[in-house]
C-alpha cells in the first residue's frame, strides 16, 4: 500500500505548482513512509519468535494482546482513509487554478470526486470483506 500511495503522491507532486501543495505532498509522503514502515515492523514482531504467528505449537511464544492488535488495525484504517481523502481531494484545487473554462473545471472536479465516493464506499459496512 505504501508504494501505491507514494506513487500517487509523486505523480501529484509533478503536477503541483504552488509551494503549499508541494509541501503538503512532501509531508504526506514522509508520514506515509514512516507510518508504513512502523506498521510493517509491528506486524513482523507481533509474536516472539516470529514463527509463532503461523505455528501455534511453539511453546512459550509471546504475542501482542487482542486489544493491541485491534488498536493497530484501527490506526492503519484511519491513516489509510486520511491519505486516500487527501490524495483524492488535493488535485481539485490544483486543477482549479489551471486555465480552463468553468465547465471543464467542474467536469474534471466531478471526475476526481468519484474517487472520494469510492473511498467512502470502502470505509462503509457495505464494502466487500473477502
Amino acid at each position: 500500500m505504501m508504494f501505491i500511495k507514494l506513487s500517487i503522491a509523486v505523480f501529484l507532486l509533478r503536477l503541483a505548482v504552488k509551494r503549499t501543495y508541494i509541501w503538503i505532498l512532501r509531508i504526506s509522503m514522509v508520514v506515509v513512509a514512516i507510518w508504513s514502515v512502523a506498521i510493517w515492523i509491528y506486524d513482523l514482531v507481533q509474536c516472539i519468535p516470529v514463527q509463532a504467528q503461523w505455528d501455534y505449537t511453539i511453546k512459550n511464544a509471546k504475542c501482542v494482546s487482542g486489544p493491541s492488535f485491534i488498536a493497530a488495525a484501527y490506526s492503519i484504517s484511519v491513516m489509510t482513509i486520511l491519505t486516500d481523502w487527501l490524495y483524492a481531494l488535493l488535485p481539485i484545487p490544483m486543477i482549479w487554478s489551471v486555465q480552463m473554462n468553468v465547465q471543464t473545471k467542474v467536469t474534471v472536479a466531478f471526475i476526481l470526486s468519484l474517487g472520494i465516493l469510492y473511498v467512502s464506499w470502502l470505509a462503509s459496512p457495505l464494502a466487500p470483506t473477502d
